[in-house]
Parts: C-alpha cells; sequence; structure tokens
C-alpha cells in the first residue's frame, strides 16, 4: 500500500507537473502570439513610414523640378527686360539723333530763308535803282 500510494503521490506530482508545464507552454504560446503579433504590426508601421517617406521623397522632388522652373522661367524674364531696355535705349537715342537733325533743319532752314530775304531785299533795291 505504501508503494502504491507513493506511486500515486508521484503520478500526482508528475500530473500536476504536467499540468503547470502544459500551462507555462501555452502562455509561452500565448505570449509568442502576441509578440508575433506586435511584430506584424511594427512590421506596418515599417512599412506604412517608408510608403511615406517615398511619397514626401516624390513631392520634394516636385517642388524641386518647380523650383527649378520658375528659376529658369525667371532668367528668361530677366533676359527679355534686358533686351526690350536696350532696344528702347536704342529707339530713345535714335528719337533724340532725330530731334537734333530736325533742330540742324530748321536753323538751316532759318538761315537759309534770312539769306533769301537779304536777296530779296537787294534786288529790289537794285530794281528800284534801276528803275529810278
Amino acid at each position: 500500500e505504501k508503494t502504491a500510494a507513493r506511486a500515486e503521490e508521484v503520478a500526482r506530482r508528475l500530473q500536476e507537473q504536467v499540468a503547470a508545464a502544459t500551462e507555462m507552454v501555452e502562455a509561452q504560446g500565448e505570449d509568442t502570439a502576441k509578440v508575433m503579433e506586435e511584430k506584424q504590426a511594427l512590421l506596418k508601421q515599417v512599412a506604412d513610414a517608408a510608403v511615406e517617406s517615398a511619397a514626401l521623397r516624390e513631392q520634394a522632388a516636385a517642388a524641386s523640378a518647380r523650383e527649378e522652373a520658375m528659376v529658369a522661367s525667371s532668367r528668361a524674364l530677366e533676359k527679355e527686360v534686358a533686351k526690350t531696355k536696350a532696344e528702347r535705349d536704342a529707339l530713345l537715342e535714335k528719337a533724340a539723333n532725330a530731334a537734333r537733325e530736325a533742330n540742324a533743319s530748321h536753323m538751316r532752314a532759318e538761315k537759309t530763308a534770312a539769306r533769301a530775304e537779304e536777296v530779296a531785299r537787294r534786288l529790289q533795291e537794285q530794281v528800284a535803282a534801276a528803275t529810278e
């Protein structure tokens, strides 16, 4: 009976150990499942961050391209402004030259008219003298 009692005791202890070990394995399985879920969640966050990073890089590249286009447009406008200013300056110079030439022509015309009047006056005097 003692042996049977000891055997039962040993069997009971073994069952308790098996039960405890089973609980530990189940708990570890649950912990492992939680860890795997957390790992999957973190992997998803990493993937989402990579997608967002790629989108931001694309936006930055597009912004850089727009900036370069604006700079090129600005340079083209600056060249056009410089060309227009040069054309305006050339036209102003032509206008000033034309005004000087017109003034000089006017002065020559006045001198010629004065000489013509002088010649006409002398001729009248000569005609008057010849008539007398």
